[in-house]
């Protein structure tokens, strides 16, 4: 599979810093006072990613030559900590839920770690729109620009030895040249452009946001925005009816929006919401031969036979690979005038 090129790197201009320290995202934890004990040769003391992600890059080079690991790419480990990033993403949009419980829907025993995709199934279950963003780093300072946090995929060692983590990109200052992360147990972590980006790049520059439903992404595309509905319809109608209704709010004519909106309303009972819908995708696209078969059986389930037969045979007549579908449907509607004469 062809990689994704790297990441432009931003024009350096002023401080478009996002740094949030006043909204809950980017809060400093206060360092607890060293005593005489920590402070001695050889004891313990509590590090961020960033100098964990050195101490581990250091360690794989010295072993990188002589140890030939099986390499998983994209699994990330950390439990609780995996789900803490989700967490932040989704408390953002008002959906509040503990780190732990998270980390138990996300955990993969098998995989000790988690995948993105359960990371985007997790957020669906929850009632919002999981975004893919596209491997540019412009897009993630953009979405932090408007107010959201960013998921991302790093690896804090070398791509020989991987240690796969999931932060939150949650500020950052292009006249300094950092971001600002909230990461594991840290939420507050500043590191370089040139860090994240070396640390994000082995994961396919993979990031991710958590949206409610009826909010397009700063960075929206049609494409996009409409494989995440379409992925949240199978989950969850109700919601998915609130992003398709954005959809068409900003491209009215687009043909999926139209009948997964028609969709999303058939599955939630409102045969009037789906007619209006189906009837708009066919007068934008008479030639969609799905959206004629749909229209169709709702009219059916209606008890309007003339007007779904009409719309059936349109869709017959126009045809295509589901064109066995289209039959079926016109026979049926066929079926059910004979049994009610």
């Amino acid at each position: 599979m062809k990689r994704p090129a790297p990441a432009a790197r931003p024009a350096r201009g002023p401080a478009a810093a996002l740094d949030r320290t006043g909204d809950g995202f980017g809060h400093l934890i206060p360092s607890v006072p060293s005593s005489p004990s920590r402070a001695r040769s050889g004891a313990l003391r509590e590090i961020g990613w960033a100098a964990f992600g050195e101490i581990a890059r250091t360690l794989a080079a010295r072993i990188a030559t002589r140890f030939k690991p099986a390499v998983v790419v994209g699994v990330a480990w950390g439990g609780v900590f995996v789900g803490a990033a989700l967490a932040t993403a989704l408390g953002a949009q008002g959906a509040e839920v503990a780190p732990e419980s998270l980390a138990s829907e996300i955990y993969l025993p098998a995989r000790e770690g988690s995948l993105a995709p359960e990371m985007l199934a997790a957020t669906r279950r929850h009632g919002l729109l999981a975004y893919a963003l596209r491997p540019q780093l412009e897009d993630v300072l953009r979405e932090v620009a408007a107010g959201t946090p960013v998921v991302v995929l790093q690896n804090l060692s070398l791509p020989l030895v991987p240690q796969w983590h999931y932060a939150v990109v949650v500020g950052y200052d292009l006249g300094e040249e950092r971001v600002v992360l909230r990461s594991g147990r840290t939420r507050r972590e500043l590191m370089s452009l040139s860090a994240f980006e070396r640390s994000w790049a082995p994961g396919g520059h993979w990031a991710m946001l958590a949206l409610p439903p009826g909010r397009l992404p700063a960075t929206a595309s049609a494409e996009r925005y409409l494989e995440a509905a379409v992925a949240l319809e199978r989950v969850n109608a109700a919601a998915a009816r609130r992003a398709y209704a954005a959809a068409l709010g900003r491209w009215p004519d687009n043909l999926v929006a139209a009948i997964g909106a028609g969709n999303a309303a058939y599955a939630s009972g409102d045969l009037a919401g789906a007619e209006d819908a189906y009837r708009r995708a066919v007068r934008a696209h008479p030639d969609s031969a799905d959206a004629w078969n749909n229209l169709a059986q709702v009219l059916a389930d209606a008890h309007r036979p003339a007007d779904a037969r009409g719309a059936a045979l349109r869709a017959v007549a126009l045809g295509g690979p589901r064109l066995a579908q289209y039959r079926e449907t016109l026979q049926a509607i066929n079926s059910k005038k004979e049994d009610s004469q």
